[in-house]
């Protein structure tokens, strides 16, 4: 048994012996009594004494651990409220002192200190909370700006100091070819396919001295296939009054532009237009005084001495003559503008008279087919002359492609091609499927989204407008159509014209 422990085992044993000192007085010694009793008070002083020191000690620990409490408390107070200390903080949450409190005894203070201790961390989790719901709304705005900064369909980017990327949108990823991962760092002069990075990169760093926008710069793609033209602009981005970043926009004005081109072209078409008008009525005048005169000499060939070959050589005068007033007559339908007059017909005359009235040197030669699809009526609801027209731009453009395809093999060397043309007419469900197809150059893939755009063509420069696919495509979208693209490859490139049958069957 340790020392400690002998004053609380002798307490109850000198208890027992002064209880039986005292049923037994006159028959114990007396000093057995005074030894009891001597022993009895001094472990009762003794213990006495231990509770004391036991209660010091837990007050002293009380102490340190509320000073440690206290200053932890403060240096919480000192970061989150700047100038308010903890007396101030005590004295709102109680109306005493610590030296007060102090007098309350032992668990008093104990309680204080608990209590003290709560309320602290309440105060701080009310303050956390605070600050929570800061972060949170401030990561919500942040969430929001980055959503609005990629949704933006134009490149923006910004700089740092070093002219290197610090932040994208995905526009700008998608202009550069890369991912966004890769360009964070990243110069970004190097990293746009456009002309005139040396003013890209000037401009940028005018912009940093200056603290002033940048002049608009035109630049354009550099690849060759898909060009793309853009506006350039930088924006400083200022922290306190010097500019800590640079926002670079590029604007895409590809579309602009071509549009511009369009108004110019519609301008310059307008005007031959009506030049073309003019000319075809002044050439109607010497052309029908030719085929009359000619007509006038077959009907009297006696008079006028002709023999049978004079006469034929007549005839081809007159057939001339008459194709050349069937181009003029069609140049004049183009140049007028005319109301749409619908009426229910059969679409195989139109594709005829389309086939007959192509002017294309050695389109004579061409194998031409018109295929109907056998039990089928293809009757539609349409304005014949837009009809027609479209079948002539579609019939021009195929013979076009076969005839360049039989010169090419020809210069080569190679022999054996035969151009051929081939028209299906078939029933598409509640549609009649014009398809026109040829054994020709076809489509390039790259080029496909292209080919019904205004004045886009696949043919050399100043040979075509391009405006042939662009006007054939609103003429079916008036009929309530389409034309669409069915086979495109190289030996076989096929495009048909839906119409909405009018037909029973």
């Amino acid at each position: 048994m340790s020392e400690s422990r002998i004053p609380y085992a002798l307490l109850p044993v000198s208890g027992v012996m002064l209880i039986i000192a005292a049923f037994n007085g006159g028959t114990l010694p007396f000093g057995f009594v005074l030894f009891s009793a001597s022993l009895f008070i001094f472990s009762f002083i003794f213990l006495v004494r231990e509770e004391i020191r036991i209660h010091k000690q837990i007050a002293s620990e009380a102490d340190a651990l509320q000073n440690k409490l206290i200053e932890s408390f403060n240096e919480i107070l000192r970061e989150n409220s700047a100038d308010i200390g903890l007396a101030d903080t005590l004295g709102i949450l109680e109306n005493e002192s610590p030296e007060e409190v102090r007098f309350k005894g032992i668990f008093a203070q104990l309680e204080f200190t608990r209590g003290l201790f709560n309320r602290q961390l309440n105060l701080f989790r009310a303050k956390n909370k605070t600050i929570k719901d800061l972060n949170d709304r401030i990561l919500f705005s942040k969430q929001q700006l980055e959503a609005v900064f990629d949704a933006q369909a134009e490149a923006i980017c910004m700089l740092d100091s070093n002219l290197k990327i610090f932040r994208l949108n995905k526009a700008y990823s998608v202009l550069c070819g890369k991912p966004l991962k890769q360009l964070i760092g990243e110069e970004s002069s190097r990293m746009v396919p456009v002309n005139g990075i040396d003013l890209i990169k000037r401009a940028a760093q005018q912009v940093f001295e200056t603290g002033q926008s940048s002049a608009p710069i035109q630049l354009e793609t550099t690849a060759e296939s898909n060009r793309r033209f853009f506006t350039y602009r930088a924006f400083p981005i200022f922290e306190g009054e010097n500019v800590a970043f640079v926002l670079e926009h590029y604007r895409n004005i590809t579309e602009e532009k071509r549009m511009n081109e369009q108004l110019i072209r519609s301008a310059n078409l307008a005007s031959i237009g009506t030049m073309i008008a003019g000319i075809a009525h002044e050439m109607n005048n010497p052309l029908s005084g030719i085929s009359g005169t000619a007509a006038n000499m077959v009907s009297m060939p006696d008079t006028y001495g002709l023999n049978p070959k004079g006469k034929e050589r007549l005839q081809d005068i007159l057939e001339s003559a008459s194709r050349a007033e069937n181009i003029l007559k069609g140049l004049l339908d183009l140049s007028r503008k005319k109301e749409a007059q619908f009426v229910i017909m059969n679409i195989v005359p139109a594709i005829e008279k389309a086939a007959q009235s192509i002017h294309i040197n050695g389109y004579g030669h061409i194998r031409r087919t018109i295929f109907i699809e056998p039990g089928f009526s293809p009757v539609v609801n349409c304005d014949s002359s837009r009809v027609t027209q479209v079948f002539i731009n579609l019939i021009s453009n195929a013979s076009l492609s076969v005839l360049e395809l039989e010169n090419r093999e020809r210069l080569a060397g190679r022999e054996g091609y035969q151009p051929e043309i081939r028209i299906s007419i078939r029933k598409r469900g509640n549609y009649v499927g014009v398809s026109v197809t040829d054994n020709g150059l076809g489509i390039d893939p790259d080029k496909l989204g292209q080919v019904f755009d205004p004045f886009f063509s696949t043919r050399p420069t100043g040979q075509g407008t391009g405006l042939g696919l662009s006007i054939c495509q609103k003429i079916m979208m008036e009929h309530n159509g389409r034309l669409v693209i069915d086979k495109h490859d190289r030996g076989e490139t096929c495009f048909t014209a839906e119409f909405p049958s009018a037909s029973a069957n």
